[in-house]
């Protein structure tokens, strides 16, 4: 309770996406292929990234996320 006072509830925009991230599992889980963009509109889906060798492994884990 003292968290909630001092910082307030968890949100709309975190609810929205909490939502999303249960419906996603539950469509996994029956078989279905869905993303979490599928069903949280405005998140771009994720690309796969493709590393060569170990050089570029290293750039990309040091990316400021």
């Amino acid at each position: 309770m003292e968290y909630r006072r001092k910082h307030g509830g968890i949100g709309q925009a975190r609810l929205a996406y909490l939502l999303a991230c249960l419906a996603t599992m539950f469509n996994r889980a029956n078989g279905g292929e869905a993303q979490l963009h599928d069903f949280l509109p405005g998140v771009p889906e994720q690309k796969p990234v493709e590393i060569i060798d170990a050089e570029q492994m290293m750039m990309f884990w040091s990316k400021p996320a």
